[in-house]
């Protein structure tokens, strides 16, 4: 059974430790999980596998277990085989035959028609509000009153002086592709 939340329990003392994790999460975002590039061969191979999905008569699952046990290299090769893709290696082992290009740019600079002019075409993200993670983030401390220790727990985002500045923040670029 899978866990359904995930709850962090740390002394009050580590709170400054907390706000270095999440600012990093947030980076790890921005730079390594929605870097364009990243998005995509995402999008490419999503759209591969959807393509063909549609033409199998029975649909691949791929499963937790089947998805732990396989190293990266086995899965693409499960990949390609389960769903007869072979351009799933075009697309992981990046050949020339299937390349793209992928680009960020601020909706700010308005760039929409030439982009799409030039056939780049926008990446749809969801919007990723930077504090859905500390719902299960808590900080304790324990207090000595006539020797007797009392302790208190308290939500991260009431002690840190910067966590209410995160809840502001939602990164969602906007990635455009272009096929080569």
């Amino acid at each position: 059974m899978q866990p359904r939340g995930v709850c962090l329990i740390s002394n009050l003392k580590n709170q400054h430790v907390l706000d270095d994790f999440i600012f990093s999460l947030f980076q790890m975002y921005a730079q390594v999980y929605l870097h364009p590039k990243i998005v995509g061969l995402e999008e490419e191979i999503k759209s591969c596998l959807q393509a063909k999905t549609k033409k199998l008569s029975k649909k691949p699952v791929v499963t937790f277990d089947v998805h732990h046990r396989l190293s990266d290299e086995k899965f693409r090769e499960w990949l390609v085989k389960e769903f007869s893709a072979p351009e799933i290696d075009d697309i992981l082992l990046r050949r020339p035959a299937k390349s793209f290009r992928a680009a960020s740019f601020p909706a700010e600079l308005r760039l929409t028609e030439e982009l799409e002019a030039n056939q780049y075409r926008l990446v749809e993200i969801q919007d990723r509000p930077m504090m859905k993670d500390n719902m299960g983030i808590f900080v304790y401390s324990a207090i000595r009153k006539k020797g007797v220790k009392h302790f208190f727990v308290k939500p991260w985002a009431q002690v840190s002086p910067i966590a209410k500045h995160f809840e502001s923040i939602s990164y969602s670029p906007n990635i455009w592709m272009q096929p080569e």
